[in-house]
């Protein structure tokens, strides 16, 4: 997408460069707006990996360079858990990083990722990729279990798991 982005130069102009003919130093600071769109594609190849319960590895190649529409800054990583809807954006100035203490710290659950690549302007997300973290001990003990005799030889033992985060 297009938008008007202010831009700023530093350097030196003819003195009919300015209206009132003055000239400017090495020094000096132009301000304009111009046309400068973010990348017109996101980046591509995102891959997950769950290191724990609650942290996920990520990594990623940009736009393709002809499609960047300038120097890349920094990425965006929007992160959304499947299993309450919440979402949260963090930044990166590397096409690859670590996601840890997963909120609401929901173990062996699926999150949803996508990355958007930001010049001046921000481009296009990714397709979001799911990764499900890894399993972790119970954070409960099980109810007390009931012992029931079923006959002279056997007995039935149960209980109820711990209780879910």
């Amino acid at each position: 997408h297009n938008s008007n982005t202010h831009a700023e130069f530093k350097g030196q102009c003819w003195p009919t460069c300015l209206s009132d003919g003055a000239s400017l130093s090495a020094y000096d600071h132009i301000f304009t707006d111009t046309l400068y769109p973010g990348p017109s594609a996101s980046p591509t190849n995102l891959i997950l990996t769950s290191v724990t319960s609650t942290t996920v590895t990520m990594s990623w190649e940009p736009p393709p360079p002809d499609l960047q529409n300038g120097i890349i800054r920094k990425y965006t990583v929007k992160v959304a858990n499947c299993r309450t809807g919440n979402v949260f954006l963090l930044n990166t100035t590397k096409p690859e990083t670590q996601v840890g203490m997963l909120h609401p710290y929901y173990h062996y659950c699926l999150y949803s990722f996508a990355v958007s690549a930001v010049t001046v302007e921000p481009g296009p997300f990714s397709d979001n990729v799911t990764v499900r973290t890894l399993e972790d001990a119970p954070t409960g003990f099980p109810t007390m279990p009931v012992l029931t005799a079923v006959d002279s030889t056997s007995i039935l033992i149960d209980w109820d798991a711990p209780p879910l985060e």
